[in-house]
């Protein structure tokens, strides 16, 4: 079941869906639509999407807005890289990508073809970047990483599994330097405590002193991959 909730001038997007093994209702917003899941009870009453959204409205206009507020990789034709945004300017004719000041010009045959060549390069910067920071924060506290992956698809910037395993949004050359080493060194403390207690965030810490304030700003970031052309 899909519908909109009306927020002064705004409507926002949301989709109410049951689901088997669920225990308790939750809310999510995926970029700025909103997702209800409710248990699906096959004996009782059907649940109601709108008694769910009066009760919670509150805090769904707060998050709404947050979303809103996020910087996102790829907006219109605003592409962020290394944390910049950028003018994407799109020409037909030939195969490049050029970088000046404040744009990226982007030569292909189609505007299908430019947004994978623009998501091509993020990834590459991504793949170059990453494993450099992770091996130094690793080094730097006598751990060692199993394997380092990337995920186009991935719904954080960063995991770590139990295996040493430690994989990385491949958007990750989106963001400023400095919150991708804030990134890498939060996966890599995770090799040492496989957890977010305290002794995680000092060794994260020992890693990166100002942590807290990146941790803030990274979270100003949408980490969810759209087209370059809306």
């Amino acid at each position: 079941m899909q519908g909109e909730i009306p927020v002064g001038d705004q409507r926002i997007p949301y989709e109410f869906v049951e689901k088997q093994g669920v225990r308790n209702i939750y809310l999510r917003f995926y970029g700025e639509k909103l997702m209800i899941v409710a248990p699906r009870r096959w004996l009782a009453r059907p649940v109601n999407p709108e008694s769910i959204i009066r009760e919670h409205k509150d805090w769904i206009v707060k998050h709404h807005a947050q979303v809103r507020g996020r910087k996102r990789i790829f907006d219109k034709n605003y592409t962020l890289y290394l944390g910049k945004r950028y003018l994407t300017v799109f020409a037909i004719g030939g195969r490049s990508i050029e970088i000046n000041h404040d744009a990226i010009i982007i030569r292909a045959e189609s505007r299908g073809a430019a947004d994978r060549m623009m998501e091509k390069m993020l990834v590459e910067e991504t793949k170059r970047l990453l494993p450099r920071l992770t091996l130094q924060n690793a080094m730097k506290i006598g751990e060692t990483v199993g394997e380092i992956k990337f995920r186009r698809a991935a719904s954080r910037w960063g995991s770590c599994s139990s295996k040493r395993t430690i994989t990385f949004n491949s958007y990750l050359s989106a963001l400023p330097v400095e919150l991708a080493e804030y990134v890498a060194a939060h996966e890599v403390a995770h090799l040492r405590e496989m957890n977010h207690s305290p002794a995680f965030w000092k060794v994260v810490a020992s890693l990166c002193p100002d942590y807290k304030a990146k941790r803030k700003e990274l979270s100003t970031y949408e980490n969810r991959f759209a087209k370059i052309v809306s």
